[in-house]
């Protein structure tokens, strides 16, 4: 397990067989502009300081445009790449996909009777790129054998919007939470490093929020008790 230079989470997949042709893999930029690297667009801060930085890229993947936080494993995927590492790391992938326990998402109450303050919309996802918590862009694992899902849960009418059966006096505004979840990645400037797993933030639930008035209100009638008090005494 690694922590990089701003505390990010990072467990490694060692190998202990020879390692592969480094150009299937490039770790450095390459030397001339003839030997120009796909990944060469990714590179990042961290290539200039010897890549002891945090894994991964700040440069924002052309499917994770508007905003995005991730793509779809069908968007710009680099599965050549993925594949090649997937299948030099075979067993100690397959090891670790069998540790790595996979979210389920729990059944909701029947609303047959009833319904929900915040409605929200669930889905299951299956990224392909993702920023984790380093604000860092990283390549999720998704291959035909090694597969990742994810589910979100998503307020159906967006962030702050009012909660259902709440009555307008409360100011009650449905928010959006969220969750780490662990993915199993590889650094698409670096492949050659091997897969790691890495934390990422997705929408996990909506609640319903209902501010706090009451300190609000109290200080401004003990603010307009004091005033009339000063008042009241600079008359005497």
């Amino acid at each position: 397990m690694k922590a990089s230079a701003s505390g990010a989470f990072e467990e490694r997949v060692s190998h202990d067989g020879p390692e592969p042709p480094k150009d299937h893999y490039p770790n450095h930029p390459p030397a001339s502009d003839d030997a120009r690297s796909d990944n060469e667009e990714y590179a990042n801060d961290y290539d200039e300081e010897g890549g002891d930085g945090p894994s991964g890229t700040t440069k924002t993947p052309p499917c994770a445009q508007h905003g995005r936080y991730y793509c779809s494993h069908t968007e710009d995927y680099p599965t050549k790449v993925v594949t090649e590492v997937a299948r030099y790391y075979k067993w100690p992938l397959e090891k670790l996909f069998r540790d790595l326990r996979q979210q389920v998402m729990p059944k909701l109450a029947n609303d047959q009777f009833g319904g929900l303050v915040c409605d929200s919309v669930t889905r299951v996802v299956r990224p392909g790129w993702a920023k984790n918590t380093n604000n860092r862009w990283l390549v999720v694992i998704n291959t035909e054998h090694h597969q990742q899902f994810v589910s979100e849960v998503i307020c159906r009418h967006g962030s702050g919007s009012y909660c259902n059966f709440i009555p307008p006096c409360y100011q009650a505004t449905c928010r959006q939470r969220y969750n780490t979840q662990k993915l199993l990645v590889i650094d698409p400037w670096n492949p050659y490093k091997g897969p790691f797993l890495s934390e990422f933030l997705f929408p996990s639930c909506c609640v319903c929020f209902i501010p706090d008035t009451s300190d609000n209100h109290y200080s401004s009638a003990s603010n307009e008790v004091r005033k009339k008090s000063e008042t009241s005494k600079s008359e005497l």
